[in-house]
């Protein structure tokens, strides 16, 4: 009769105003997602950008290191071993900054992490087979050493360009994926009906665990008890 559906009206009125409150919330908090998720990504392209750059400063320096070793075979022993004691300086502080930027790379690029551990296994072998007087095979590990730099750099490049295409490919999750189709007039209110209690009950727990400001909080237990329930 006429008071059910004054009943019925006023039940979809407080959903109605209920889900639009909901709806502007999860909006504010997409929009927010969105930003800092852009900060991150920049936060990350400039890390990769700054990391290939020492890269390249670690390569350019091991292939100076390759050419005091490079003719290893041809120069005789007395000459070269001469020249060892600068090479084995260089290689050490090659080492060095190459074990450094190891730690940061693999957060920015696992891959590019990996072939920079390689790199500075190598760069020890240098200084081994130096010591040794090996000269013959501490220039191979430099040459390793530079190919392995050159492949961490490739691999960062490549960390960087997968980002700016998942960037691009990247969909905006719509709101209705937070909360629902909107109404329509001709829905059925049945008071007999009820979500399963356990499955109310674990998001209510959930959302007291969470840190909510007071305002967030009564909205989203509005939201809850009118909606899902």
């Amino acid at each position: 009769g006429m008071e059910e559906d004054q009943l019925r009206d006023q039940a979809l009125k407080e959903l109605t105003q209920t889900i639009n409150k909901y709806r502007t919330w999860i909006e504010a908090l997409e929009k927010a997602e969105d930003e800092q998720r852009e900060i991150d990504q920049r936060k990350h392209q400039e890390g990769l950008s700054s990391a290939r750059d020492e890269i390249k400063e670690l390569q350019k320096r091991q292939d100076e290191i390759s050419k005091t070793l490079d003719r290893a075979q041809e120069q005789q022993q007395s000459t070269l071993g001469a020249e060892w004691p600068k090479a084995r300086s260089q290689q050490n502080s090659n080492l060095a900054g190459t074990r450094s930027l190891e730690a940061k790379l693999r957060a920015l690029s696992p891959r590019a992490g990996e072939r920079i551990k390689a790199a500075a296994e190598q760069m020890q072998n240098v200084i081994t087979k130096g010591n040794g007087e090996d000269f013959n095979l501490a220039e191979s590990h430099s040459d390793l050493a530079s190919r392995l730099l050159r492949q961490a750099d490739s691999a960062a490049q490549q960390s960087q360009n997968q980002q700016r295409d998942q960037r691009g490919r990247r969909r905006r999750v719509s709101g209705d994926k937070y909360h629902g189709q909107p109404l329509f007039r001709d829905v059925e209110i049945r008071y007999d009906y009820q979500v399963d209690r356990r499955y109310r009950e674990d998001i209510l727990d959930e959302m007291q665990g969470e840190e909510y400001n007071s305002e967030d909080q009564q909205l989203l237990d509005n939201y809850l008890r009118k909606v899902v329930r």
